[in-house]
């Protein structure tokens, strides 16, 4: 996540557009995320860059309407007016009625009662309402407690959050995967988990079984896990192509969700390509490593925001789901604050062309056997 402040220099003029749509008349009954914008909103987003470099001022236009509807400027920590929450209720599917934040709180090395504390009471403060966890990370319990305590501080229930939870990488088996599940919703407090995640075997076990195997019958856990209702909907986390390509040709359950490296140094159109064609809600992690870049630091003070919220603003354009990780409260809210801007169509354009195939989390696929 972002600690780097940026010196801003001269500012480009804005577009000075005001909403198209009107606000709803009916105040809300409880408040809701400011950064609830779900990925139907975000594939608007990216439809209308596809299409910017003709009717450049349209294109701003509807993504600053989408965005003043979904979001109301923080003018008091403690007090967001919020648009009303939909009326549906219960558990529904991804690919339904899902509505899967674009922004959430990575918790990856978020360790200790302290910090876990801090970390879960500043996002809920500042509008984030999902959460991504995994049972290596070490937190699940320490998470479990903290939205124990603080879900009521906002007046906010578990249905009100998403959860994203990531199998042990250690699972081989179908009983693997099934006391893996198991074990998180016990130390997370909860019923079901909203996603649930499967690691490409990542362990010295895998000489003992074929990878390909190994993976199929764990992913057929994760479907049983979707029919009970303990889980809503199954993912993967960090699959190269070829595994992805195999994964959908022997699967009953189409995922719903990858999460892999993605930014303007791994800029993976061919990735983006096939969870569209597949109707796959990308997620990206990305690296502060790139925040550096001289360019980023240029398109920083163009805009008057930090690097880090250029490349969020970089990631959200293009219709793909980012999940920044802190626990300083400070840096949480800053990586919250990116719905207020726009990146113009050439300057997404020059970060595209940052990309060197740069992938910081190869994993080793020695064990792959093409199929």
């Amino acid at each position: 996540s972002s600690g780097i402040n940026a010196e801003y220099g001269d500012e480009l003029e804005a577009y000075q557009i005001k909403p198209m749509l009107p606000m709803p008349a009916k105040k809300p009954k409880k408040r809701k995320s400011k950064n609830h914008t779900t990925y139907t909103e975000v594939q608007q987003i990216h439809d209308t860059y596809s299409n910017v470099r003709e009717q450049k001022a349209a294109a701003i236009r509807r993504a600053q309407d989408t965005n003043d509807m979904m979001y109301s400027n923080i003018e008091e920590e403690t007090s967001v007016e919020q648009l009303e929450c939909p009326e549906e209720e219960g558990p529904v599917t991804t690919r339904a009625t899902l509505d899967i934040p674009v922004l959430g709180l990575s918790t990856f090395k978020i360790r200790g009662p302290f910090y876990t504390r801090q970390a879960i009471d500043a996002s809920l403060r500042y509008g984030y309402r999902l959460f991504d966890t995994g049972a290596h990370y070490g937190n699940e319990a320490l998470l479990g407690s903290a939205f124990k305590e603080f879900l009521p501080k906002y007046c906010l229930t578990r249905q009100d959050i998403c959860l994203i939870g990531k199998l042990n990488p250690e699972c081989l088996t179908y009983d693997d995967a099934m006391e893996s599940a198991q074990s998180t919703l016990s130390k997370l407090q909860t019923d079901y988990i909203d996603v649930l995640l499967l690691y490409w075997p990542k362990t010295d076990r895998c000489l003992e079984v074929e990878p390909n195997q190994a993976v199929l019958e764990i992913y057929r856990a994760l479907e049983d896990l979707k029919l009970s209702g303990k889980v809503k909907e199954i993912g993967l986390y960090n699959f190269e192509m070829d595994q992805l390509r195999f994964l959908l040709q022997n699967c009953l359950v189409v995922p719903a969700m990858l999460q892999v490296e993605f930014h303007p140094y791994f800029y993976r159109t061919d990735m983006m390509e096939i969870c569209r064609s597949n109707s796959i809600r990308m997620q990206a992690f990305c690296f502060i490593k790139v925040l550096q870049d001289p360019l980023i630091i240029k398109m920083s003070r163009k805009y008057g925001k930090a690097p880090a919220q250029i490349v969020l603003r970089w990631i959200v354009q293009h219709g793909v789901g980012v999940l920044p990780k802190s626990k300083t409260p400070s840096h949480i809210r800053e990586n919250a604050e990116i719905f207020d801007f726009s990146l113009a169509p050439e300057d997404m354009d020059r970060m595209n062309s940052l990309n060197r195939d740069l992938n910081f989390t190869r994993l080793s696929v020695s064990n792959w056997s093409n199929n």
